[in-house]
């Protein structure tokens, strides 16, 4: 078996840290420098999109060369480990590695309440029943967010869009939407956008499947 381990010195949680340094906030991690090179361009809007799944295997396997994706490929980095979609969408979030933020996986057990909750919705594993009166995760592994830590610095304004974030979508049509709004705003900003999919059809029809295919055709199309 091939493994290959996570490069913390190319990887997501270093993109998120040329992101704090080019609005002078504090980073604790190295930044990335072939991002820190685009950041020298000072753009109005810098706007990072997390296609979850979308992985340089992906693109491959289900688009063609010509492709709008792979035209603008320019280098492969690292996500973390464990590469769940917990773990990494908290280190593009925060700058941190998943050691440093702990948010490790969907579900996650909590031994000050004695139970297994699933971290960003704050429900009991496999139930409908909230897991407190506050957001356990929250409270018991706490980080501070890449958009609060961009705000405080008062150099730009920050957003999430994503079904959890400060600007909360459930397509990826809505996604592409209030990105392209939230540029046409005054001022400096950083936007981060998510969308669960090809990850979602791949967990349901495999990797590798004609509807992942479907998927990954329609969100290279948000050109």
């Amino acid at each position: 078996m091939d493994i290959k381990y996570p490069d913390y010195n190319n990887s997501i949680v270093n993109l998120a840290c040329s992101v704090l340094k080019h609005y002078g906030a504090e980073n604790h991690n190295e930044t990335l420098p072939i991002f820190d090179n685009y950041l020298k361009k000072n753009y109005k809007n810098v706007v990072v999109m997390l296609l979850d799944g979308l992985g340089v295997d992906a693109l491959e396997h289900h688009l063609d060369k010509g492709s709008f994706l792979r035209r603008h490929f320019v280098e492969a980095i690292s996500t973390v480990f464990p590469p769940t979609t917990t773990a990494a969408t908290t280190s593009i979030e925060s700058g941190l590695t998943p050691k440093e933020h702990g948010w490790l996986g969907w579900s996650l057990y909590f031994r000050e309440i004695d139970k297994i909750v699933n971290a960003f919705i704050n429900i009991v594993e496999d139930s409908d029943e909230k897991a407190a009166d506050y957001h356990v995760a929250g409270k018991i592994i706490p980080y501070k967010s890449i958009y609060d830590i961009i705000n405080d610095t008062g150099n730009a304004t920050a957003y999430s869009v994503s079904p959890f974030g400060t600007n909360k979508i459930s397509s990826h049509i809505e996604m592409s939407d209030e990105v392209e709004r939230l540029c046409k705003l005054d001022g400096n900003k950083y936007i981060y956008a998510y969308t669960p999919q090809p990850d979602a059809t791949m967990h349901e029809y495999g990797c590798y499947s004609s509807e992942v295919t479907s998927w990954v055709t329609i969100i290279s199309l948000l050109e």
